[in-house]
């Protein structure tokens, strides 16, 4: 058996970091980031 690895999902929910109007989904990204257990996030 190898190793076992966490998946890491896209922040579709409101961030507990990201403050303001989400006019970049990039920015978005980044800040999700931050937070434990996802690798991305973006604008809806």
């Amino acid at each position: 058996m190898g190793p076992m690895s966490a998946e890491a999902k896209t922040c579709e929910t409101q961030s507990g970091k990201f403050r303001g109007m989400c006019m970049s989904s990039t920015n978005c990204a980044s800040v999700c980031k931050s937070e434990p257990g996802f690798d991305g996030g973006h604008c809806q």
